[in-house]
């Protein structure tokens, strides 16, 4: 994977600013999206629905 050169965000109107911020939010979105379903046809990931919740208590 090939690095954007970097630059200060601080030299960018706000408008741009967002603009970025939202392009590498999408990024990191289809990234993560990506390695979630490599996790699933590889099994690594287990069924939340049969998993025990320790940290959860009643406290009624």
């Amino acid at each position: 994977m090939t690095r954007e050169p970097s630059f200060p965000l601080q030299d960018l109107s706000v408008d741009a600013q967002r603009a970025r911020a939202d392009e590498v939010v999408l990024r990191l979105v289809g990234l993560l999206a990506r390695q979630v379903v490599r996790d699933e046809l590889s099994g690594a990931v287990s069924n939340p629905d049969t998993e025990s919740h320790h940290d959860q208590t009643d406290e009624a």
